[in-house]
Protein backbone atom coordinates (compact mmCIF):
# COMPACT_ATOMS: atom_id res chain seq x y z
CA UNK A 1 0.00 0.00 0.00
CA UNK A 2 1.52 3.13 -1.04
CA UNK A 3 -1.00 5.51 0.89
CA UNK A 4 -0.38 9.29 0.96
CA UNK A 5 3.16 8.88 -0.54
CA UNK A 6 1.83 8.50 -4.17
CA UNK A 7 0.99 11.86 -3.90
CA UNK A 8 3.93 13.04 -2.56
CA UNK A 9 5.79 11.16 -5.85
CA UNK A 10 3.28 13.64 -7.53
CA UNK A 11 4.35 16.26 -5.56
CA UNK A 12 8.20 15.19 -6.24
CA UNK A 13 7.49 14.58 -9.93
CA UNK A 14 6.28 18.52 -10.25
CA UNK A 15 9.33 19.50 -7.77
CA UNK A 16 11.39 17.89 -10.92
CA UNK A 17 9.62 20.02 -13.25
CA UNK A 18 9.20 23.32 -11.11
CA UNK A 19 12.85 23.44 -10.39
CA UNK A 20 13.21 24.31 -13.81
CA UNK A 21 11.08 27.35 -13.13
CA UNK A 22 12.69 28.09 -9.91
CA UNK A 23 10.42 27.16 -7.05
CA UNK A 24 11.37 23.70 -5.11
CA UNK A 25 9.13 24.41 -1.82
CA UNK A 26 6.51 21.86 -1.29
CA UNK A 27 3.94 23.80 0.05
CA UNK A 28 3.89 25.56 -2.43
CA UNK A 29 3.69 22.96 -4.94
CA UNK A 30 1.16 21.06 -3.07
CA UNK A 31 -1.08 24.46 -3.68
CA UNK A 32 0.08 24.54 -6.98
CA UNK A 33 -1.69 20.82 -7.67
CA UNK A 34 -4.44 21.77 -5.42
CA UNK A 35 -5.58 24.90 -7.38
CA UNK A 36 -5.14 23.12 -10.85
CA UNK A 37 -7.69 20.53 -9.85
CA UNK A 38 -10.26 23.22 -10.13
CA UNK A 39 -9.40 23.22 -13.85
CA UNK A 40 -10.61 19.19 -13.74
CA UNK A 41 -13.28 17.45 -11.67
CA UNK A 42 -12.89 14.64 -12.80
CA UNK A 43 -11.07 12.40 -15.09
CA UNK A 44 -11.03 9.52 -17.23
CA UNK A 45 -7.44 8.92 -16.50
CA UNK A 46 -6.67 6.24 -14.87
CA UNK A 47 -3.52 5.92 -12.53
CA UNK A 48 -2.71 2.77 -10.48
CA UNK A 49 -0.94 3.85 -7.59
CA UNK A 50 0.23 0.45 -6.41
CA UNK A 51 3.99 1.97 -6.78
CA UNK A 52 5.02 -0.27 -3.65
CA UNK A 53 3.54 -3.13 -4.74
CA UNK A 54 1.04 -5.01 -2.46
CA UNK A 55 1.30 -7.51 0.48
CA UNK A 56 -0.21 -9.77 -1.48
CA UNK A 57 2.25 -9.49 -4.95
CA UNK A 58 5.04 -7.06 -3.99
CA UNK A 59 5.89 -7.31 -7.94
CA UNK A 60 2.90 -5.36 -8.57
CA UNK A 61 3.83 -1.68 -10.29
CA UNK A 62 1.70 1.33 -10.89
CA UNK A 63 0.57 2.35 -14.26
CA UNK A 64 -1.35 5.41 -15.64
CA UNK A 65 -4.12 4.04 -18.59
CA UNK A 66 -6.55 5.36 -20.89
CA UNK A 67 -4.14 8.01 -21.92
CA UNK A 68 -5.21 10.32 -24.64
CA UNK A 69 -3.79 13.09 -26.60
CA UNK A 70 -6.58 15.37 -24.88
CA UNK A 71 -6.14 14.00 -21.73
CA UNK A 72 -2.77 13.94 -20.51
CA UNK A 73 -2.78 17.20 -18.56
CA UNK A 74 -0.91 17.78 -15.58
CA UNK A 75 -4.56 18.59 -14.10
CA UNK A 76 -5.81 14.89 -15.11
CA UNK A 77 -2.27 13.69 -13.52
CA UNK A 78 -3.15 15.14 -10.47
CA UNK A 79 -6.79 13.64 -10.19
CA UNK A 80 -5.98 10.23 -11.46
CA UNK A 81 -3.56 10.26 -9.18
CA UNK A 82 -6.18 11.42 -6.20
CA UNK A 83 -8.41 8.75 -7.95
CA UNK A 84 -5.89 5.91 -7.14
CA UNK A 85 -5.33 6.34 -4.30
CA UNK A 86 -8.70 6.17 -3.11
CA UNK A 87 -9.39 3.60 -5.41
CA UNK A 88 -6.55 1.56 -3.67
CA UNK A 89 -7.97 2.05 -0.48
CA UNK A 90 -11.51 1.08 -0.78
CA UNK A 91 -10.39 -2.25 -2.71
CA UNK A 92 -8.34 -3.08 0.59
CA UNK A 93 -11.75 -1.73 2.55
CA UNK A 94 -14.08 -4.01 0.11
CA UNK A 95 -12.03 -7.21 0.95
CA UNK A 96 -11.67 -7.09 4.30
CA UNK A 97 -13.42 -9.93 6.00
CA UNK A 98 -15.37 -8.26 9.24
CA UNK A 99 -18.47 -6.01 9.40
CA UNK A 100 -17.84 -2.42 8.69
CA UNK A 101 -19.15 0.36 9.37
CA UNK A 102 -17.93 3.47 8.31
CA UNK A 103 -14.01 4.24 7.75
CA UNK A 104 -11.50 6.66 9.48
CA UNK A 105 -9.08 8.28 7.47
CA UNK A 106 -5.89 9.86 8.95
CA UNK A 107 -2.98 11.58 8.09
CA UNK A 108 -1.95 14.22 6.55
CA UNK A 109 -2.99 13.43 3.09
CA UNK A 110 -6.25 13.30 4.19
CA UNK A 111 -6.21 16.17 6.99
CA UNK A 112 -4.50 18.67 4.27
CA UNK A 113 -6.11 17.96 1.18
CA UNK A 114 -9.29 19.05 0.40
CA UNK A 115 -9.58 17.15 -2.72
CA UNK A 116 -8.91 14.19 -1.45
CA UNK A 117 -11.20 14.33 0.97
CA UNK A 118 -13.92 15.08 -1.28
CA UNK A 119 -13.29 12.02 -3.09
CA UNK A 120 -12.72 9.88 -0.05
CA UNK A 121 -16.05 11.13 1.04
CA UNK A 122 -17.70 10.06 -2.20
CA UNK A 123 -16.10 6.76 -2.34
CA UNK A 124 -17.10 5.76 1.10
CA UNK A 125 -20.91 6.95 0.68
CA UNK A 126 -20.58 10.35 1.83
CA UNK A 127 -18.72 9.63 5.37
CA UNK A 128 -18.00 13.43 6.45
CA UNK A 129 -14.57 14.67 7.93
CA UNK A 130 -15.95 15.39 10.58
CA UNK A 131 -16.89 11.85 11.78
CA UNK A 132 -14.01 10.50 10.91
CA UNK A 133 -12.04 12.50 13.33
CA UNK A 134 -14.96 11.52 15.88
CA UNK A 135 -13.76 7.97 15.51
CA UNK A 136 -10.41 8.59 15.25
CA UNK A 137 -10.20 10.37 18.38
CA UNK A 138 -11.86 7.57 20.07
CA UNK A 139 -9.46 4.62 18.73
CA UNK A 140 -6.38 6.50 19.89
CA UNK A 141 -8.01 7.11 23.37
CA UNK A 142 -8.75 3.10 23.45
CA UNK A 143 -5.55 2.69 22.11
CA UNK A 144 -3.39 4.73 24.20
CA UNK A 145 -5.68 3.75 27.44
CA UNK A 146 -4.94 -0.11 26.47
CA UNK A 147 -1.11 0.95 26.25
CA UNK A 148 -0.91 2.95 29.39
CA UNK A 149 -2.82 -0.20 31.69
CA UNK A 150 -0.34 -2.66 29.91
CA UNK A 151 2.43 -0.52 30.75
CA UNK A 152 1.43 -0.40 33.99
CA UNK A 153 0.40 -4.37 34.46
CA UNK A 154 3.95 -4.76 33.23
CA UNK A 155 5.44 -2.47 35.52
CA UNK A 156 3.82 -3.67 39.07
CA UNK A 157 3.75 -6.92 38.14
CA UNK A 158 6.72 -9.12 40.02
CA UNK A 159 8.22 -10.74 37.03
CA UNK A 160 9.27 -7.12 35.96
CA UNK A 161 10.65 -6.19 39.99
CA UNK A 162 12.62 -9.47 39.72
CA UNK A 163 14.36 -7.96 36.37
CA UNK A 164 14.94 -5.08 37.42
CA UNK A 165 16.63 -6.36 40.75
CA UNK A 166 18.43 -9.18 38.90
CA UNK A 167 19.81 -8.09 35.76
Amino acid sequence: LCGGRAYSILKNFYSEILKYANTTDDEKIYSIMANMLSDSPSTDLSVDTRFSGTRSNPKKKGSITDITTTNFTPQNLTRGVLNGMVEELHTMYSQMNIKKNGIVGSGNGIRKNKNLMEIVEKEFEGKNYGEFKRVVADKVCEVIGNIQNKYNEILNSKEYINLKTYP
